[in-house]
């Protein structure tokens, strides 16, 4: 299931306060629904829900990884008892209000109304304590299948920009100037810097190489202000990119 579930509105305190109304007056003693409610409650709130799903429990790309949701993934089954009691709770308020149902039903007094809403109470714990049960945990494998899919794009976007950076650099060398660094080389530096940080085996030693705080930034290439110093910066590039294949044949 999407999401986690929520109590529903028939089965908290502050709704039975107000549809139990006239009854109270006319049923003997308290009927233990509403403490039962406030005891579900408690257990529901003890549940960290975003566990259950992965894409709660890890919301951006940059904390994702295999690694990442094998972790949450067992952080989430360490987390299950905490629902197993909250379905004990929704079971008790169940039975309660079955009894309860059973013995307002042979009132004469309390309208049937008020019966059929302690049975529906009854049926609706049923209902959300399967709904509890019921969490596929479906997200933390399709997050390992967009993972394995992004990075397949990625590697493949390595070699697309490894030719481009190429290209590039030889236009750069042949007219070693600022301008023509920005027109012709700049945007595939920084488009290598993006596809590393999306393999994760490459990310940490190569994101700082390729991505802002390094090749990518406009401080990196602001010295380039002569000819020798703008093809030792392509150099530079070049002799990375180089690096950079060979580790990913390796």
């Amino acid at each position: 299931m999407a999401g986690h579930p929520e109590i529903p509105k028939i089965l908290t305190d502050a709704d039975w306060q107000k549809e139990k109304g006239i009854v109270a007056k006319l049923s003997k003693g308290e009927t233990g629904l509403g403490a039962l409610m406030k005891k579900l409650d408690e257990e529901y709130k003890k549940v960290t829900w975003d566990k259950f799903d992965a894409f709660r429990a890890l919301p951006y790309n940059n904390m994702r990884s295999i690694e990442a949701v094998d972790k949450a993934f067992n952080d989430a089954k360490a987390e299950y008892p905490k629902v197993e009691s909250v379905r004990k709770a929704a079971f008790a308020l169940r039975d309660r209000a079955n009894a309860v149902a059973a013995e307002w039903g042979k009132s004469k007094i309390i309208p049937s109304s008020s019966v059929k809403h302690v049975v529906e109470i009854g049926k609706t714990c049923e209902t959300f304590a399967l709904s509890c049960k019921s969490m596929d945990m479906k997200s933390f494998e399709q997050m390992k299948q967009e993972i394995r899919a992004n990075e397949a794009k990625a590697r493949e976007m390595v070699k697309t920009w490894a030719n481009s950076i190429r290209t590039g650099a030889s236009a750069v060398n042949s007219d070693p100037n600022i301008k023509t660094y920005n027109d012709k080389l700049y945007q595939k530096v920084r488009g290598m810097g993006t596809a590393v940080s999306n393999i994760p085996e490459l990310k940490v030693k190569w994101s700082p190489i390729w991505g802002n705080a390094g090749m990518s930034s406009d401080k990196w290439i602001s010295d380039a202000v002569t000819p020798d110093k703008m093809k030792s910066k392509v150099k530079i590039i070049l002799d990375q990119l180089t690096k950079l294949e060979t580790e990913m044949k390796g």
